[in-house]
Order: structure tokens, then sequence, then C-alpha cells
């Protein structure tokens, strides 16, 4: 069965902590008045600063351009790959660091129940991941997962960072949803008659007062444009990153990974074993051999050989990628041999 029929089962075991932690906290809320839970809500929005706001803005614009540069030239598969894993991190550590700005999130790290759910959590996803990238190294190079430690690891990576995606992008929902009842339900109070246009403040020559009503008045507003792309820019940029973590297991990116990592760092030189004729022999060396063997878990003195395709690390752009032939960008197992036999 394809990795993909796993997903759901994935998605769900994410969402139940996540939504055990949420679920109490939002109904207590909601069982108070409406207006306690609307003010309520407002005030733990407007306590992210601006500074915050705008610097995180900033942040994800620039990860954006990057990330689209990236895609729109020519790279290594593996240039590529470690383009999306990084983008992947740093998204989720700014929607991290801005839900902590919220002071109802930070409480929840002194509660007891959000402390052992936090530390049950790891042990439950990595148990999870590992299981499933060993599954994913199984179908995609059709050897023992146990053979290829250093792509295993790689894989694990990636279902970790996958299973972190989705729990930040449901909290990041969460936090949106906040968002739009605070604007929903947020009264501006009436514009005084003497009040400047704040075209005249943002472009005066001399700074006003701290305590100026229109300064005030104005940075509320700023502070509200800023909350508004905060959550669209937050919004878009783990729609982004799930969809590159996404990609990674289940297209033919993520395959053509494991298949660039495994030859790279797991296959080792094979100027030990037995070749069948002086093809292989010349093609075993030099800088960037065809031929490798991988040593095998089971036994010492032998390794699997295994020849890369030449189109295995050329440089491609993201959109060529599904155009390309299926087994173009892949390690082709050979057969078993003695490569490191000891004695006569």
């Amino acid at each position: 069965m394809s990795i993909e029929h796993y997903w759901p089962a994935i998605v769900g075991a994410l969402l139940i902590p996540v939504l055990a932690v949420t679920v109490p906290w939002f109904v207590r809320y909601c069982r108070e008045p409406k207006q306690h839970l609307r003010d309520g809500i407002q005030s733990q929005i407007k306590a992210i600063g601006q500074f915050r706001i705008w610097f995180t803005i900033s942040l994800h614009t620039a990860a954006a351009v990057a990330l689209f540069t990236l895609l729109l030239s020519r790279v290594s598969i593996l240039t590529l790959t470690l383009s999306l894993f990084c983008y992947v991190i740093f998204v989720c550590g700014l929607a991290a660091s801005t839900l902590i700005a919220v002071p109802a999130l930070r409480k929840l790290l002194e509660d007891p129940f959000f402390k052992i759910v936090v530390a049950i959590i790891p042990i439950v996803g990595g148990y999870v991941a590992r299981g499933y990238a060993q599954l994913w190294v199984g179908e995609a190079l059709g050897t023992s997962a146990a053979n290829v430690p250093m792509t295993l690891l790689a894989a694990t990576a990636f279902m970790t960072l996958l299973e972190v995606g989705i729990a930040l992008s449901a909290m990041t929902v969460v936090f949106e949803i906040l968002y739009f009842i605070a604007e929903v339900t947020r009264t501006s109070p009436p514009r005084p008659a003497h009040a400047r246009p704040w075209r005249t403040l943002v472009f005066r020559w001399h700074p006003l007062s701290q305590g100026d009503p229109d300064r005030l008045r104005m940075r509320e507003q700023l502070q509200n444009i800023g909350l508004g792309l905060l959550c669209l820019f937050s919004f878009a940029a783990c729609l982004l990153g799930s969809k590159a973590a996404f990609a990674l297991p289940t297209s033919g990116l993520g395959s053509a990974m494991l298949h660039a990592i495994a030859f790279e760092f797991d296959a080792g030189p094979a100027g030990y074993c037995q070749f069948k004729d002086d093809f292989e022999r010349q093609h075993a060396q030099g800088s960037q051999p065809f031929l490798k063997a991988i040593p095998l878990a089971s036994s010492q003195e032998k390794a699997l050989l295994v020849w890369r395709q030449p189109a295995l690390f050329r440089e491609i752009k993201l959109s060529e990628l599904s155009s390309e032939a299926p087994d173009s960008r892949r390690m082709q197992l050979l057969r078993v041999e003695k490569c490191y036999e000891v004695g006569p």
C-alpha cells in the first residue's frame, strides 16, 4: 500500500492533542458573558507589539521571496530539498513565535496538563515519524532501511517536520479564528471632530508627543492593519509550508531526494568489490563514480552494488521535475557482492 493512504491517520493523531489543549480553553471562555469573551479576545490579540508584528511580516516576505527565487532557479536536487526543509522550519519558528506572544497561550506553558501533553507529543510523534520513515525508505529504495541509516535519518527528520508543521498550522488556524472574532465584534470609538487625517501625521516633519491623542489613534490603526497583514501572511506561509512538507513524502521530489542521499552518504567506494567486467570497474572509480557499494547491515563482508542514473544530481527546476521520466533520477540496485572479505 502506498504511503499516501496513511496520512489521515497521521493528521488525526496530531490533531487530537492540539484539540485537547485548545477546545477546553475556548469552551471555558464561551460559557462566560459575551462582553467578557469579546474583551478578552481583543486584549489577547492587542498584546502583540507593533515591532513584533511588522518584523514578522518582513521576515515572512523575505522568506517567501527567497524560496520562490530558488524554486525558479536551476539547482541540484539536494539544494532544492534543503531549501524546502529550511523554509518549513523557518515558518514553524515564526508561527510559534507569534503564538507565544499571546498571553493566554503563554500561560498554558505553566499548566500541568499542557506540560504533560508537551512531554508526550515528542515521544508519540517520534515513534510515528520513525515508523513511517522506514516504510517510506523501503518503498522508495527497494531495500531495508537498516542498510541506509543516513537516508533513514533524513526521512525521519522530514516526517517529524511534517508533524510539527501540521500541529502549528492547526494552532495558527485557531489564532486566525480568534482574530476574526475580535475584528467582527470590535467597536471603534467615534472619531473626534478635531482629529487630523493620518496622512498629515505620517508625513509630518516634527514627531508628535507620546501622549498626543492623534498619535495614539494612529498607532492603534497601524496595529489593526498590521494584525490583519500578520494573520494573512501567517496563514499563507503555513499553507505554503504545509504544502512543501507534504510534497516531499508524496511526490517524485521526495523519492529523488532519498535516492540522492542514499547514493551520496550511505553508499561508499566499490573498489574492494568483485566486478563482472572492466566496465563496472571503470565506472566505480573517479571523483564522481556511477557505481558504489552500500554495506549490508546483516553482513560485514558483503555489500549491495548500486548504479546511479546520469540525471540523479543534475540541476533542475521544480516545475520541470514532473515532466521528466520516472526513472531518470533513481539509484538502481544491482546485486550483492563480497566487498570487505578478510583473509583468503
